[in-house]
């Protein structure tokens, strides 16, 4: 997976759409459906992303098309032995706030994703068969706050981001393994999405 191609084609056919949210959001939400439910959660993240639009529209097919893309490759990513998931987010030589916004926005969309999947904080527990689950939530939840100040040294605040973007994509994978059980428990349903 290619994280920076995927995120400029997204972003472009989510604009051309009249997508509403970033690429980014959309990613993390994605990725919470594919750690609890798996495949069988895709179709209806899927509807939930294009929810608003009008389907007659040339570019929602091409958006639709990119989200289907996205899944196969994160879900790859997420099942791979390589550790190659990673968070979609825009490259390197974007702006350090840009980085940040989207960093904030894929920790959002995770968290939808989750309530996507109707997941409440009573239900959080390591019944899910994850240990980490509920730390992983209440840490992208702090993050999902992260900004820069103008008074921030570029340097650290970079260095900071990075670490930040690491924590996450260890975190979701970790999850991502603890939750096997739990994702084979709703195998083949969808009943769990609302």
């Amino acid at each position: 997976m290619n994280p920076v191609a995927e995120y400029q084609v997204l972003d472009d056919v989510m604009r051309r759409a009249g997508v509403p949210g970033e690429p980014a959001e959309l990613h993390g939400s994605l990725c919470a459906v594919l750690c609890m439910v798996g495949g069988s959660g895709t179709e209806v993240w899927r509807a939930d992303s294009l929810q608003h639009l009008d389907n007659s529209n040339a570019q929602v097919s091409a958006t639709r098309s990119a989200l289907e893309q996205l899944e196969l490759t994160t879900w790859a990513a997420l099942n791979g032995s390589g550790m190659d998931f990673a968070p979609l987010l825009p490259n390197d030589s974007s702006e350090l706030a840009v980085r940040v916004d989207a960093l904030a926005h894929w920790c959002q969309g995770f968290l939808y994703g989750v309530s996507l999947c109707g997941v409440t904080k009573a239900s959080r527990t390591s019944a899910m068969g994850a240990e980490h689950f509920d730390e992983l939530v209440k840490d992208l939840a702090e993050i999902s706050r992260a900004g820069i100040a103008a008074d921030d040294d570029e340097t650290d605040a970079d260095f900071a981001y990075a670490e930040l973007v690491e924590f996450i994509r260890a975190g979701v994978q970790l999850v991502f393994e603890e939750l096997e059980g739990f994702r084979a428990g709703s195998a083949g349903s969808t009943q769990a999405l609302h």
